[in-house]
């Protein structure tokens, strides 16, 4: 029962995230310096929340502890750049339904580290995305009443930023092998790290767009609303990762990411997708089950 709730809360949740991020940027963030100033904002305002919060174990374990948390925001800040480009120019539906492929990234990089070898679902997984893909390239999707096509341009930064946050998964999957039961250390850290990094960042290419983001009230609202989201889900992961069988939370997790996403787009965004677009989007849901069976 208490797994049942938890992925239940994942679902509003993970949708409002992104949601909100939509609202936040929505003619008010175009340039990359502008980018850089909100994912900095965003950060900043995930890491006041993180400390914030108890129990306040926030003593690491050593100084080699931070490279991991320092590796996931360093990649974390690139993807979410990018999120924000294809966030621009197509709907965010689809952005984060290829967004939640970033586990195929962990997956190569076990094969490589590791020598793991992928499992006959993966390869059918890894087949269903690329096909997922060449579906979505050519859909349409309705925005109120106007019609939008899903680019190339669109679905190459949705696809980069997507592998860019997966390297950053690869820090946190040889973090906790490294330090387990070090969950929260790592959160703290990360989001520490990566404002320290939108920080320096912003002070050389973004600073003059800090104060009229801060100033709009609506955005520092959404943003707000949307690094408090993000807080919860992450907390949901590391805190229930170990607990609950893997085989059901991971793929869990991902697909109802997914459906609160295109459930709270069409509801809130007004986002509606073409048919060739929502079978592309089943067949990755398909492809994420496939992708976490071992």
């Amino acid at each position: 029962m208490l797994m049942i709730l938890t992925l239940l809360l994942i679902f509003p949740v993970r949708g409002g995230n992104t949601v909100c991020i939509k609202l936040a940027q929505k003619g008010r963030v175009s340039t990359i310096p502008q980018s850089i100033a909100y994912i900095t904002i965003y950060t900043v305002l995930q890491a006041i929340l993180l400390w914030a919060t108890p129990p306040y174990t926030i003593v690491p374990p050593d100084l080699k502890f931070l490279i991991f948390p320092t590796g996931y925001a360093t990649f974390y800040f690139i993807g979410h750049i990018l999120l924000l480009k294809s966030l621009q120019i197509g709907p965010a539906a689809i952005t984060n339904t290829i967004g939640q492929f970033h586990c195929l990234v962990p997956v190569m990089f076990s094969m490589f580290y590791w020598g793991e070898k992928p499992t006959v679902f993966q390869i059918i997984g890894l087949v269903l995305f690329i096909v997922g893909l060449v579906i979505y390239n050519g859909s349409s999707v309705y925005v109120g009443d106007k019609k939008q096509k899903i680019s190339i341009k669109f679905l190459t930064y949705s696809v980069l930023s997507m592998l860019t946050i997966g390297c950053a998964v690869i820090f946190t999957k040889l973090g906790m092998a490294t330090y387990p039961g070090y969950g929260k250390q790592y959160m703290l850290y990360y989001g520490l790290s990566a404002s320290v990094i939108g920080i320096v960042i912003t002070l050389f290419s973004g600073r003059r767009e800090v104060k009229p983001l801060i100033c709009d009230k609506k955005f520092m609202i959404f943003t707000f609303i949307a690094a408090l989201a993000i807080n919860i889900t992450n907390t949901i992961f590391v805190t229930y990762i170990n607990n609950f069988p893997a085989a059901v939370f991971l793929p869990s997790v991902s697909i109802l990411s997914m459906l609160g996403i295109l459930v709270l787009s069409r509801i809130i965004l007004k986002e509606k997708i073409s048919k060739s677009a929502l079978i592309s989007s089943i067949i990755c849901i398909i492809a994420i089950l496939c992708l976490n069976i071992k």
